[in-house]
């Protein structure tokens, strides 16, 4: 008893120095070393609902999105402009290699009795080799294009509406990864502190032992067994600290900012998780999977193609003013103004329209084919992420029971060894196996995190 109390007051006062050395050494560090424990210890907190929030506002896939939408939105408006008279101006300035002339024969403008025929001789009339210039402006309504301009307009109306929903389902996917991996930080972190405990339980195992040795009370080959296991726990520590970091790296990029920023996770978001009924969990994924929407307007998409396609056969009828103007040609008049109907067709074409025709036609059928199966696949995730959702309620609960009862076991065997009732190898398998159960129930706990963010993933939950 006498020893046991001394041996408490060495271990007393070896924590006191060392609590005070390490104050010392942190007042005597580098300025450089003292920043990054202070920028450390001020890191910021996010929670789980912050960090989905900033990675759909930065992340760089969704951005890129974002800006296909755009590209949409202007390929729109330029289709519209189909619908709005073209204005053509074309000119010309040159110099004439040859000199033109026009020939008048004897009597072209008449024979009258007093003069006789006018011109009276056949007559050339040459004009200079100067400088000339010529210009044409076109001013044409489209009549029958209207037809295929409003297809058109569709087509990119629906091109439109696909991007957004790509846009959706891409900001689907990065919240998808942001819970995925910010639970694995939290199951990382949870191992870590498992294992720190395991090292402190472990020091003062070595501590006994090495007293228990010194007293031939104990062999030294369980001094060695608990070193050797408190050397795994330690280099366990630094492993899994590692992994957080590189989880912590990719949460960043997600983020859209400096991988190296620090930040701390919240455990809040390991709650409780919410139920969800199956029936209506597909009715969700049904009515809000942007998959769904963007394979309708894939079929409605290749639909007006097809009629796009089809229209080619209609001629181009427009109404056209067209003024032209020469300049410094004598022998021209120096403006022509028109108004009338412009017609272009192509009534011969060896059959390339028809078989162009005949294959949108076929890319409406793939499209229909394609919505089918991706409505059939939609079910199918939501039917699966819920099943794994779950089986990893009952393995959580299968872990928990069995974490609890391996503490259970570690304590009594710590309290034998004390009564010197077990050997310090049960002592240490008690312990390897509490630590077991420990990281069994922290991974079973991450599946159920992932399951049903998996499940939120199937129902088109995109925030």
């Amino acid at each position: 008893m006498g020893q046991s109390t001394v041996d408490s007051r060495q271990s007393t006062v070896r924590r006191g120095a060392i609590t005070f050395v390490g104050a010392l050494a942190l007042l005597a560090a580098p300025g450089a070393l003292r920043v990054a424990l202070a920028q450390e210890a001020a890191a910021e907190v996010v929670t789980l609902e912050q960090a989905v929030a900033m990675a759909l506002q930065n992340s760089a896939s969704i951005l890129s999105a974002e800006a296909q939408v755009g590209r949409s939105e202007n390929e729109l408006a330029a289709a519209r402009t189909k619908r709005l008279p073209s204005v053509e101006v074309q000119g010309m300035a040159s110099q004439l290699l040859t000199q033109p002339s026009v020939s008048f024969p004897a009597g072209a403008f008449g024979s009258y009795p007093a003069t006789g025929p006018i011109p009276s001789t056949d007559t050339i009339i040459k004009a200079k080799t100067a400088p000339t210039a010529w210009v044409n402006a076109t001013i044409a309504q489209p009549l029958t294009q209207l037809h295929k301009a409003g297809l058109g307009v569709k087509a990119n109306q629906l091109t439109r509406d696909a991007d957004r929903q790509q846009l959706r389902a891409q900001r689907a996917a990065v919240a998808y990864d942001v819970r995925r991996l910010y639970y694995a930080v939290l199951q990382s972190q949870s191992a870590s502190a498992a294992a720190r405990e395991q090292v402190k339980a472990l020091r003062e195992l070595d501590q006994d032992v090495v007293r228990y040795v010194s007293l031939e009370t104990s062999l030294p080959q369980d001094e060695m067994d608990v070193k050797a296991r408190l050397a795994a726990q330690e280099y366990q520590i630094v492993a899994i600290d590692n992994t957080v970091a590189t989880y912590k790296e990719q949460l960043n990029m997600l983020f859209g900012r400096d991988p190296r920023t620090p930040f701390e996770t919240t455990s809040a978001a390991a709650g409780e998780i919410e139920a969800v009924d199956l029936e209506a969990a597909r009715t969700r994924a049904l009515a809000a999977r942007p998959e769904l929407e963007k394979a309708r307007l894939q079929v409605e998409l290749a639909d007006t193609q097809r009629r796009l396609k089809k229209a080619e056969f209609i001629p181009d009828v427009s109404v056209a003013v067209s003024y032209n103007s020469f300049f410094n040609v004598d022998l021209l008049p120096q403006s022509i103004a028109q108004l009338g109907l412009q017609v272009k067709w192509e009534p011969f074409d060896w059959g390339r329209r028809s078989k162009e025709l005949a294959a949108k036609t076929l890319a409406v059928d793939q499209a229909r084919y394609a919505a089918r199966d991706q409505k059939n696949q939609v079910l199918a995730e939501v039917d699966r992420a819920f099943r794994q959702v779950q089986e990893a309620r009952a393995l959580v609960a299968a872990r928990r029971f069995g974490s609890d009862h391996a503490q259970e076991q570690l304590r009594v065997a710590l309290l034998r060894r004390r009564e010197h009732s077990v050997l310090v190898r049960d002592v240490l398998q008690a312990q390897a196996t509490m630590a077991d159960a420990r990281a069994k129930l922290d991974e079973a706990e991450l599946s159920l995190w992932l399951a049903r963010a998996e499940l939120d993933k199937a129902m088109g939950e995109d925030k």
